[in-house]
Parts: C-alpha cells; sequence; structure tokens
C-alpha cells in the first residue's frame, strides 16, 4: 500500500469518527420492510425508477432522490444529484456489510484536494473545508437511506467497514466516489 493511500485511509477513518460523534438519527438505520424482500428482478426496475426521478426532479431544482448500488469495492450510482432535499437509497448488493458515508468538499475542493492534504500528513481533524452530510448502512440484500439537504458542490461517498479478509477498511480497496450536486 502506498503512503498516498495509507494518509488517505488515516484521514477518511478521522472523518468518519467526526461524523460518528456528530450524532445519528434514523436516517442512519438500515431500511425494514418490504424494500428487504424485493425480488433482483423488482430492484433493477425500482433503481431504474429512482434514477429517472433524479433526473426529473433535477430539472425542477426541488430536490429528488438517487440509488446507489453498493458491492466490493464499489458505488454506482449517478455522477450528479440536484440540490434541495433529496432521499438516498444504498442497494448493498454485495457480500459485506457496507456503509455509505457521505460528505461535503467546500470552497471548491475536490478529491484532488483531498490527495494534496493527506501527501502532507493526516490532519488531526478533519478540515474546515469537509463538512458530514449523513450516512447510513446496510447488510448485504438490505437497503439504507439518508434524508439530505444538499447544497450545490463536490462530495465524497466513502464506506469505512472493514473488509473480512484483509481487514483493510472499503475505501483502501476503492469504495469511495466523488458526487457533485447541481
Amino acid at each position: 500500500m502506498s503512503r498516498r493511500g495509507i494518509l488517505l485511509m488515516a484521514m477518511l477513518m478521522a472523518l468518519a469518527l467526526v461524523s460518528a460523534a456528530c450524532g445519528s438519527d434514523s436516517n442512519n438505520e438500515t431500511a425494514s420492510g418490504d424494500e428487504q424482500s424485493q425480488p433482483a428482478d423488482d430492484q433493477s426496475d425500482a433503481q431504474q425508477t429512482n434514477a429517472e426521478e433524479t433526473e426529473t426532479d433535477e430539472a425542477t431544482g426541488e430536490g429528488g432522490e438517487g440509488t446507489y448500488v453498493a458491492t466490493e469495492f464499489a458505488f454506482e450510482g449517478p455522477d450528479v444529484l440536484p440540490a434541495g432535499d433529496v432521499t438516498l437509497t444504498m442497494d448493498n448488493q454485495g457480500k459485506q456489510m457496507h456503509e455509505l458515508a457521505l460528505g461535503e468538499l467546500l470552497d471548491g475542493k475536490t478529491m484532488d484536494d483531498v490527495h494534496a492534504l493527506l501527501e502532507k500528513g493526516l490532519p488531526k481533524q478533519p478540515p474546515k473545508w469537509f463538512r458530514d452530510a449523513g450516512g447510513t448502512g446496510a447488510k448485504p440484500g438490505e437497503v439504507g437511506t439518508i434524508d439530505a439537504e444538499l447544497t450545490p458542490g463536490n462530495y465524497i461517498m466513502i464506506c469505512f467497514v472493514p473488509d473480512k479478509a484483509s481487514k483493510k477498511p472499503h475505501v483502501m480497496l476503492g469504495m469511495m466516489k466523488e458526487v457533485t450536486v447541481e
């Protein structure tokens, strides 16, 4: 593992700890009921519907929904989300527990800035240009949701759950996604 990878992991874990310390609510719980027992074909239809709803809502600027599929070790879903009240769903189609920790990169920062920060060494606390936007987790075959008020900007989605085999956080195995909110 490169020095850059180790530093990125350490910063992201620090960000996760800050996020956890800020408290949690029902948005961090996994969903229950019919969503967990949906057949695979219905899940694909639901994902397509959510993607279509996001595109429709994006035009109105009124927020919307977005679905992200979590697998080993990636998030698949929209690269762009609408600003406003947004419900994000993480559909865990992997074989391990996954989480979707969402954070906003303020002041026009991007993932390049995150990498540059980590190259200088691990900060003792998250930078002032990072804002926690919520998170959720889900066991294999389950879903979790986040209700968030998103403002235009750059966001990151990260999974900090440790891999069963390597014990490395999933983010170190590539489970991170940059998302733009417009």
